[in-house]
């Protein structure tokens, strides 16, 4: 069974809080091509990169330098995209590494997009 979770889009102080829903296309729009997949970070400068063209593949195929799968279908904790963000079990500094921080409300937004089977919708 598919859970779809709809949120409000607010910005606040360069601050993303919500994401307007939990699919990968709100996610890919909203939060990597927003605050990741920019000039110097993970649009092609840093892995993985984010670009609207390859992220998907590149976060449910893709391994992090430390070998953790980025995005783990089903298990968001085992993620090393969803533990990045929420700076757990990890090593390293909490993403996005800017002045516009993503809110524990966005992080808890991806979870379960991952938990649900990471799809591409």
């Amino acid at each position: 069974m598919m859970i779809g979770i709809s949120f409000r889009h607010l910005t606040t102080a360069g601050s993303l809080f919500y994401i307007s829903n939990t699919t990968f296309s709100s996610i890919q729009q909203e939060v990597f091509t927003a605050t990741c997949a920019i000039t110097g970070y993970h649009n092609g400068s840093e892995r993985p990169d984010l670009s609207s063209r390859v992220a998907y593949n590149n976060i449910v195929m893709g391994q992090s330098p430390q070998g953790v799968d980025y995005g783990v279908p089903g298990a968001a904790d085992n993620s090393y995209l969803y533990r990045k963000i929420t700076a757990v079990n990890i090593s390293g500094a909490l993403v996005p590494r800017r002045d516009s921080l993503l809110s524990p409300a966005v992080a808890d937004s991806i979870r379960p997009w991952l938990e649900n089977g990471a799809l591409n919708n």
